[in-house]
C-alpha cells in the first residue's frame, strides 16, 4: 500500500511540473529543424481562407479574417495578414512587416523560415517564442497569416508545433483580400487586429508586462 502510495505521489508531483526552458528551447529547435514538409489539407473554411483544424484544438469563436482557439489551458489567435498581402500587391518592394511586439528580453528562441505553399511557391514565416515565470507567448507571422498564442508553459512546445501545422495548412483567395481591405478597409482592421489582440491577452496575470506598449 505504501508503494503505491509513493508512485502515486510520484505520479502527481511530476504531473503537476513545468519543463525547462532548456527544455522548451531544445524541444522548438529540434521541431522547426525537422518537421514534416508533407501537405496538410484543410478541413475548415472561412469567407477569406481554409485551413486545417487538428483535433485537439477547439474553437472559440471566429469571423470572416479570424479564430480564436483553444488548445488545453492554451488560447490561439489567428487572423489575416493584411498588411504584408497589400505590400506585396502594391509595394513590391516594400519589406514584410516583421516588427516585433513582445519585450525581447524574455525571448527564448527566435527562428525564421519557409514552407512550401502547396502550389509550387513558398511561404516566409518567422517564430518567437516568450517565457515569463510560468507563462509563454509565441508568435508565429507568415506572408499570409499572424498567430499568437499564450498560456502557462505546460502547454508551450505542442502549442507552437501546432501553430505551424495550422499555418502550413492555409488555403486563401489573396485577390479578395486585397480587394476588400484596400485602403479605408485597411485602417478600420488594424483597429479591430489590436482590438482582437487585446482581448486574447490576460488583463490579470503576467504576461500583459512583456507587450510593449
Amino acid at each position: 500500500m505504501k508503494k503505491l502510495f509513493l508512485i502515486l505521489l510520484v505520479f502527481l508531483i511530476s504531473g503537476c511540473s513545468l519543463p525547462s526552458d532548456d527544455y522548451i528551447k531544445n524541444s522548438l529547435e529540434n521541431y522547426f529543424a525537422s518537421y514534416d514538409h508533407s501537405s496538410i489539407k484543410p478541413n475548415n473554411r472561412l469567407k477569406y481562407f481554409s485551413y486545417y483544424l487538428p483535433s485537439d484544438v477547439y474553437e472559440e469563436s471566429y469571423d470572416d479574417d479570424y479564430v480564436v482557439m483553444k488548445f488545453g489551458d492554451s488560447r490561439i489567435l489567428m487572423n489575416i495578414n493584411v498588411a504584408d498581402l497589400i505590400n506585396v500587391e502594391y509595394y513590391k518592394d516594400a519589406y514584410p512587416t516583421r516588427e516585433k511586439f513582445f519585450d525581447s528580453s524574455h525571448l527564448l528562441y527566435s527562428c525564421q523560415g519557409v514552407f512550401d505553399d502547396g502550389s509550387g511557391g513558398y511561404i516566409n514565416y518567422s517564430f518567437d517564442i516568450y517565457l515569463y515565470e510560468n507563462d509563454y507567448l509565441s508568435s508565429l507571422k507568415t506572408d499570409e497569416m499572424c498567430f499568437y498564442a499564450y498560456g502557462k508553459k505546460n502547454d508551450a512546445v505542442e502549442c507552437s508545433k501546432h501553430l505551424l501545422l495550422i499555418a502550413r495548412s492555409i488555403n486563401m483567395d489573396k485577390e479578395a483580400i486585397v480587394s476588400q481591405y484596400s485602403f479605408k478597409e485597411t485602417i478600420d482592421y488594424e483597429k479591430k487586429q489590436v482590438s482582437l489582440f487585446d482581448h486574447l491577452i490576460p488583463t490579470e496575470g503576467r504576461l500583459e508586462d512583456i507587450v510593449i506598449d
